[in-house]
């Protein structure tokens, strides 16, 4: 299960969850007597027990899944992880840009945001969506400062790891928006941060369009 899938599956769970609750009545006929009323809120109370044990329940799965999501990148050596939790915020950002371009359609992405196309870098998409005051000055920066560290392990002339210093310095720059990551690793505090800036950029999302590329568009 990917991250995507996760969210996905999170989604579904909580308007499920939501659906149930709401059906569960907290209120009485009028014309019950004690003894009905009675059995009416035991019943009730009942009802919510249960939705609070499935609660749990999924939240045991959810850690469950998320631990062994992130087992696997730990596993994986410091050039994957770098690139492909940079990647996770290259995506998010293009999807943030697309809910403020109501006009968006397949064509226009493939044209403005694919290959060689003028939007398709990463600091081309950090610089648009702050000139069109979707994100801040702060996450702006931020964004730079992750994307110049996925540079250094895509472009560098030795295998670098999270240990190194230039590396370490970086991480450190991206870990300050989040005090307390300072505890952790070097690798630890890079994915930490990183979940930060993917929360950030997930409350901005606007419904102002509905564009969305699909598995397959990515691929192209």
């Amino acid at each position: 299960m990917n991250s995507e899938e996760l969210r996905a599956m999170l989604e579904k769970s909580r308007v499920a969850t939501e659906e149930r609750i709401a059906a569960i009545s907290l209120h009485p006929p009028k014309d019950a007597t004690i003894e009905e009323k009675l059995d009416f809120f035991k019943k009730s109370k009942a009802a919510i027990a249960v939705e609070i044990t499935n609660i749990q329940k999924q939240q045991a799965t959810i850690i469950g899944i998320f631990n062994q999501m992130t087992d696997a990148v730990m596993s994986q050596g410091p050039h994957a992880v770098a690139l492909v939790y940079v990647q996770l915020v290259d995506n998010e950002l293009t999807e943030l840009i697309f809910g403020h371009m109501p006009g968006m359609d397949r064509h226009l992405d493939r044209s403005l945001f694919k290959g060689s196309a003028p939007l398709a870098t990463f600091s081309a998409k950090i610089d648009l969506a702050k000139s069109m005051g979707i994100i801040d000055s702060a996450l702006w920066s931020e964004l730079h400062r992750l994307r110049k560290l996925r540079n250094k392990f895509a472009h560098a002339h030795k295998v670098l790891s999270f240990e190194d210093q230039v590396v370490i310095d970086h991480v450190n720059s991206l870990a300050e928006i989040h005090a307390g990551l300072a505890e952790f690793g070097p690798k630890a505090k890079f994915m930490g941060a990183v979940n930060v800036i993917l929360t950030m950029l997930r409350e901005r999302k606007s419904v102002a369009g509905g564009y969305q590329r699909s598995e397959r568009d990515d691929l192209n």
